[in-house]
């Protein structure tokens, strides 16, 4: 019924996130996880104590804490008023690996800078994400979340803005949640420590 892709144990390849069942009460099937290890899928939902059963109407992926360790909020049920459990959260109690969040607000293209395409740059390996309005069932925040494995260092982000402008930003900082404004040469700590 729904499904989201995000980093969740910030290595550097997108997982996938699946919620099941339907509106009926006898559909109960457990929500899936799926980690992606660079050479393919492996189910690893009740290893990363995710053993919930229930409907999974909806599935959120968000770092909650401004930490690094990304949240998985899920909406279960509540068509029926026999439905008890209308919503669970699934927090991880340690982070894994190093990570860089990044918030992009535009000036000439949309302020929710919806859209833009940010390209994480480090060695050889590049990831992308593309700020989006919303999926399915699920709608991840727009602030955008990679995963660095062990690496301690970043190269680079080039933003592609919906306003045509690109936007390089050099060596920005690891295990941090940083605002880039458009056309603005330097970024911002969201968060201080």
């Amino acid at each position: 019924m729904s499904g989201n892709c995000a980093d969740f144990n910030n290595d550097g390849f997108l997982d996938i996130v699946l919620g099941n069942g339907s509106p009926h009460m006898d559909r109960l099937e457990p929500l899936a996880l799926l980690q992606n290890d660079g050479r393919g899928f492996h189910n690893v939902t009740f290893s990363a104590g995710l053993p919930f059963i229930g409907k999974s109407h909806g599935v959120n992926c968000a770092d909650l804490f401004g930490d690094g360790r990304l949240s998985i909020f899920v909406a279960s049920g509540g068509m029926y008023p026999g439905e008890l459990l209308t919503a669970s959260l699934y927090c991880p109690k340690e982070r894994p690996g190093n990570y860089l969040n990044v918030r992009l607000r535009g000036i000439k293209s949309n302020r929710d800078a919806i859209g833009a395409r940010i390209t994480l740059i480090r060695g050889a390996s590049r990831q992308m994400r593309q700020v989006g309005g919303g999926t399915n069932f699920g709608c991840l925040p727009s602030e955008q979340h990679f995963g660095l494995g062990a690496g301690a260092s970043v190269d680079a982000l080039e933003i592609r803005w919906p306003s045509g402008l690109n936007q390089r930003v050099e060596n920005p900082p690891v295990n941090e949640t940083i605002r880039i404004v458009e056309g603005l040469a330097d970024w911002e700590r969201v968060y201080q420590r």
